[in-house]
C-alpha cells in the first residue's frame, strides 16, 4: 500500500528541521530565512541562475544552423580566394570569418550569451559594410580602398560563383540578424532563483526517490538528499536499502539519533549476514559519535 510522505514526518518523534515545515539548506539542512542567499552554517550560496526555458526552442536551432551556413559560405569564399589568385589579406579575412561564425554557431547551440550578442554586433557591422557598399559611399566612410571590407564582394575578378554565394552570404546574414535580434531572445534569458532543499514533484514511486537523493549526495546535496530519501522509505517501508541510505544521510548532517533509528530498521529488515553486520558497524560507530556529541547533537526529543 502507497504510504503518503507527509504521514512520515507527522508520525516522528522528534523536533527539528526535519519535522518543521521551514526551508533548509540543501547541503547542510541549515534552517533558512527567505531572503538568505547564503547558508550561515556551510557558508555556501544559495542563489542559482537557470534559464527561463529549461529546453531550447526551434528558433534557436533555426539560428545555429544559420551561423553554421555562414561559416561554409566565407570558407568557399576562401577556396575561391585562393583559386583566383586573390589578395592574402582577403584569404585570410575569410578565413577569420569562418572560423568565428563556425564558434558561433557551436557557442550558440550550448546557449551562450556572449555567443547571441556578439552575432547581433557582427552580423550589425556586416550588413552595414554591405549597404555602404551597395549606395557607393565606401570611398567617403573607408579612406583605403585597399581593405578586404570594401572589396569583399565587388572585386572584378569574381565569377558567377562568387556572386551567387555574396547573394546567399547576404541573405544568410539578414536572416540572422532577424533571428538572432526578434526570435531568439527568450531562449538566453536566465532567471535568478534562491536554491533550497526541496523535492523534485516529478516523482512518484520510491526508486526514482532514492535515485534522486543518490545523485544529490553525489553533488554535495545531502539535505536534498534525506528529503528524498524519506519519501522512498515513507512510499517502500519495508525496503533495506532505503532505511539504510537515510540513515547514512542523516549522520552525515549530525542527526544521529534519527541516524541510529533508521539504521535500527536497516538492520531489523536485513536477513544476509554479511549486509547485517555492515549495518551494524555503521550503527555501532553512529553510537559511538552520538555518545562524543552529547547535548550538541542537532535535535530535540
Amino acid at each position: 500500500m502507497k504510504v503518503d510522505p507527509v504521514g512520515y514526518r507527522g508520525t516522528s518523534r522528534y523536533d527539528d528541521v526535519w519535522s518543521r515545515d521551514v526551508e533548509i539548506c540543501p547541503y547542510c539542512a541549515c534552517e533558512l530565512a527567505y531572503e538568505d542567499e547564503q547558508c550561515p552554517q556551510c557558508t555556501r550560496s544559495l542563489v542559482s541562475w537557470h534559464f527561463r526555458y529549461e529546453q531550447p526552442g526551434a528558433n534557436l536551432h533555426i539560428l545555429w544552423v544559420l551561423l553554421g551556413g555562414l561559416g561554409q559560405l566565407y570558407l568557399i569564399n576562401g577556396i575561391l580566394d585562393v583559386l583566383l589568385g586573390g589578395r592574402f589579406p582577403l584569404v585570410i579575412l575569410h578565413v577569420l570569418l569562418t572560423l568565428v561564425f563556425f564558434g558561433l554557431a557551436l557557442a550558440v547551440y550550448y546557449r551562450q550569451a556572449w555567443a547571441h550578442q556578439g552575432t547581433i554586433v557582427i552580423v550589425l557591422i556586416l550588413l552595414f559594410l554591405r549597404v555602404i557598399n551597395i549606395l557607393g559611399l565606401t570611398e567617403n566612410f573607408l579612406p583605403d580602398p585597399a581593405d578586404p571590407l570594401e572589396t569583399l564582394f565587388i572585386s572584378p575578378l569574381l565569377n558567377f560563383v562568387l556572386d551567387a554565394v555574396d547573394v546567399m552570404q547576404l541573405v544568410a546574414l539578414t536572416l540572422a540578424l532577424l533571428w538572432a535580434a526578434l526570435l531568439t531572445g527568450p531562449d538566453f534569458e536566465r532567471r535568478k532563483s534562491r536554491q533550497r532543499a526541496r523535492v523534485s514533484r516529478q516523482l512518484q514511486d520510491p526508486s526514482s526517490f532514492y535515485v534522486a537523493g543518490r545523485d544529490h549526495a553525489r553533488r554535495g546535496e545531502w539535505a536534498s538528499a534525506v528529503l528524498h530519501w524519506q519519501r522512498a522509505v515513507a512510499h517502500a517501508p519495508a525496503n533495506r536499502h532505503y532505511h539504510r541510505r537515510l540513515g547514512q544521510g542523516y549522520a552525515r548532517l549530525g542527526y544521529l539519533e534519527r541516524s541510529a533509528d533508521a539504521l535500527r530498521t536497516a538492520r531489523s529488515l536485513t536477513s544476509d549476514p554479511d549486509e547485517r553486520r555492515q549495518v551494524e558497524q555503521l550503527l555501532a560507530r553512529v553510537q559511538r559519535q552520538s555518545k562524543a556529541a552529547g547535548p550538541n547533537e542537532k535535535h530535540d526529543k
